[in-house]
Order: structure tokens, then sequence, then C-alpha cells
């Protein structure tokens, strides 16, 4: 079975559908609809049903315009869509109108004649899936995370803190986003700071969960809180931390 049967597509565009340009796609995809830009998202979401639209196509050769206003609601709606932007050709798009595309959500920019190219199609595909089976396993995380009493944080390979769990508020008076980006052996007492580095440094070379270390962490206030905390490494599909 093609990779692409596990995708249901749907193509939003500004002016009259191009549905020969698409051809290749909608042969192949598990479904497929068409939408005119004023429809809004809930009701495509609605139309293609629970999967919701992993991948969207915006045609926006006719209406630029009309594009830009539809892809954060489109991005809110389905979180784990990968919608691409076709354009008639993507080197004349500015730099600024490519970051504001990208911070609302577009993730790539298609030309006509990359849609009937196997290799972009491919790419596209395993983006996609990729995309949409992270998304899902960080909501099953976050519905485990928001609701334990234990402190759990998530380090970046450069040992900065990516991800804070909300019980870190109440336990050492943080709010997650003011921990984002920081060094946490900052705040690991000066006396304690070599075992929970080497904690951590073991941890990613050696497999399996880490021992448990027992140490003094500094609580929002400015107060020592002691902490008992394990590490788990986490491998990325090429097998780096």
């Amino acid at each position: 079975m093609s990779p692409l049967r596990q995708i249901d597509v749907a193509v939003i565009t500004g002016g009259d559908p191009d549905e020969e340009l698409f051809r290749r796609i909608r042969d192949r995809s598990g479904r497929f609809e068409l939408f005119p830009f004023p429809d809004p998202p809930d009701r495509i979401r609605r139309t293609m049903g629970q999967h919701a639209y992993p991948l969207v196509f915006l045609d926006a050769r006719q209406s630029m315009h009309g594009a830009e206003p539809v892809v954060s609601p489109l991005a809110s709606a389905s979180p784990s869509s990968t919608i691409v932007l076709v354009v008639e050709d993507a080197s004349l798009l500015a730099d600024s109108t490519r970051e504001r595309y990208l911070e609302s959500g577009v993730s790539a920019f298609l030309e006509p004649a990359d849609l009937s190219d196997d290799r972009v199609l491919s790419r596209l595909i395993a983006m996609t899936l990729g995309f949409a089976r992270r998304i899902s396993e960080f909501s099953r995380y976050r519905k485990m995370v928001d609701h334990t009493q234990d402190v759990i944080t998530l380090l970046g390979p450069d040992g900065r803190i990516e991800f804070e769990s909300p019980s870190v508020r109440e336990v050492l008076g943080y709010d997650p986003d003011e921990l984002i980006g920081r060094d946490p052996f900052e705040l690991v007492h000066e006396d304690d700071r070599t075992d929970v580095r080497n904690m951590y440094l073991a941890e990613r070379f050696i497999d399996g969960a880490s021992r448990a270390v027992e140490y003094r962490f500094r609580h929002g206030d400015g107060s020592w809180r002691t902490l008992e905390s394990r590490a788990k490494v986490f491998l990325e599909n090429g097998g780096a931390p």
C-alpha cells in the first residue's frame, strides 16, 4: 500500500480548483477533499472527519493575500497537520513573507512541478507521518505529566531545559515557562552539582534509567529543597540523544 494512502489530504484554493494539478495526489491518497478559502477550519475538520486533514495544500497561486489569514486557524484547529503553501515561484517570496507563513504554521513551500515529483512527495509524506506521530505521542505525554505531582523535566542535547511539567509550580515555586532555556545545573547546590552532572552524563551512554541521586535545588523563593531524581535518555530516529 502506498504511504500516501495513510494520509487524508485537503486542498484549499483561492480560485477555480485545479484538479489536474493535484490529480496524482488525489489518486494515491486515503481521502481527498477540495475547499475554497472562505470555508472555516472547523467546517473543513467536520467534513474530513476525525483524522482531520493531516496534509493540507494551500493553493495560493491566485491569491496570496487570501491564503495568509487561513493558516493560523488551520494550524490551531488541527495541530497534527502538515501545511504546504503552493506558489507559482517560491524563489520570488520575500524573506519577510516566508517568515510570516512559517510562524503561522506553514511547513513547506512547493511549486506546481513539485507535485508530480515522486522524490518531493516521498519526503513530504515522511514528514507528514512523522510529524503527526510526534504530535500524537506528545499529546499522550502531556496528558500524563499534567496530572502527576512529580516534576518532569526534559533537557535538550545541550543540557538546557526544553520542557517543564506544571507540577514545578507547587514543588519548586517556578512557572514552567520561566525555566525553559535555562541550565538546570545552575540551580543545583554547588556541593551537589558534580553528582547531578555525573547522573546526566552517565545516562547519555548507558542503556536504561540512571540510579537515583539526592541533591539540593534552589526554590523560587531562594531556599533549598531536597530532591531525588532519575534520568532517562530519549533517542531521535538517528540514534542521537
